[in-house]
């Protein structure tokens, strides 16, 4: 794991696709945004379809290539929904 991100941080986005800021770390690994940035897509299809917004496989991690390739070391997320205010 990165100087970033700590077991349990969480990450807030509305049904628009916005970061929530306010409620997110101050600092966020640069190599995790892709990932949410996918997922955040597959979210806001499955919302206009009528589907439950929550993906098949809600697990994925970032792009870093790992501390033992010389990256910054890997992340791994659970993708969650959350109806009404958070």
């Amino acid at each position: 794991m990165n100087d970033y991100e700590k077991v349990g941080d969480k990450f807030y986005f509305n049904t628009e696709g916005y970061m929530i800021t306010n409620k997110c770390p101050d600092k966020i690994c640069p190599f995790i945004m892709p990932y949410f940035s996918r997922m955040m897509w597959l979210i806001m299809d499955r919302i206009y379809e009528g589907l439950d917004p929550l993906p098949t496989f809600p697990f994925g991690h970032c792009d870093d290539v790992g501390v033992e390739c010389g990256g910054m070391g890997k992340i791994r997320v659970e993708i969650k929904t959350v109806y009404g205010e958070i």
